[in-house]
């Protein structure tokens, strides 16, 4: 067996370019025994070759060139093994990452199903019910820019708090609703998450939906306030009287239709239970 490879030897053995084994040797990662001075040219030791596939096996699992150098040139068997266990625990951190996010996919493959339906025009009568929410006031309810912010933070606190499917709740002033036009943004009050019992955390509170009509809106945003206004006039029709607001469940925020960007959620409007025929 020889004792010496040039580097086209050694990257047609391990089917890589000479280029990578350069760039290695540049950063100090994979230094050739001898280089030839009158030519230039690279010469690894037969050994050598457990180094490289030792590099590369690191290289596949997403180390980074740094952390390669570093194992391979720390020849103290303690340090090596804390520094593994380490990497070890950070995979498994990754891995539950993926978890958590091919479950969400998942999550929004069952939304996008439910939201090519078309189920979207029924209006059902609901009764009264407690659910627990955590939730965060808006500052200007129609601010675009500070709902995507709160979104953002909301699903901050549930990947903390460990609540794997979010599912946002909007309260929306219904009265102002009724004075603005059909292209404005709906003014939102307030903008939380639904808790499930089992995951309940400081700060999350009790929200009473009362006896309520709902209507689910599979469609863009832009026909927010047409499903809105069909809810209420049929409220209206029927002779019971609203609470002046109105609570959002979205299971999906972002569903791409033919009129743009919109959503999966269901609207419900309280209505006074004098007024319940």
């Amino acid at each position: 067996m020889k004792k010496m490879y040039k580097i086209s030897e050694l990257a047609e053995i391990f089917e890589i370019s000479r280029q990578t084994l350069i760039f290695y040797h540049k950063k100090g990662i994979f230094v050739p025994k001898e280089i030839d001075k009158d030519n230039g040219y690279r010469y690894y030791l037969k050994e050598q070759m457990w180094d490289l596939m030792l590099i590369l096996t690191l290289k596949r699992a997403g180390f980074s060139l740094e952390e390669i150098k570093d194992l391979v040139q720390n020849k103290k068997m303690n340090s090596n093994v804390e520094f593994l266990e380490k990497k070890i625990s950070e995979i498994d951190i990754k891995i539950e990452n993926l978890k958590n996010i091919r479950k969400n996919l998942e999550i929004r493959i069952k939304n996008f199903k439910e939201s090519n339906t078309g189920e979207n025009d029924n209006i059902k009568f609901e009764k009264s019910k407690s659910i627990y929410w955590y939730s965060l006031e808006m500052n200007n309810p129609i601010d675009e820019k500070e709902m995507i912010s709160k979104y953002l933070k909301l699903n901050e606190i549930a990947q903390k708090n460990s609540i794997e499917i979010t599912e946002y709740i909007n309260i929306l002033d219904l009265k102002k609703i009724k004075t603005i036009d059909s292209d404005d943004i709906l003014p939102i009050l307030k903008i939380g998450i639904l808790v499930p019992k089992e995951k309940i955390f400081k700060d999350c509170k009790e929200l009473v939906v009362g006896n309520s009509f709902s209507i689910t809106h599979i469609d863009a945003y832009v026909n927010l306030y047409d499903t809105y206004k069909k809810l209420s006039d049929y409220i209206e029709k029927k002779g019971y009287e609203n609470l002046d607001y109105s609570i959002e469940f979205l299971k999906e925020v972002t569903i791409p239709t033919k009129n743009g960007t919109g959503g999966l959620l269901k609207i419900m409007i309280p209505v006074e239970i004098d007024f319940l025929r």
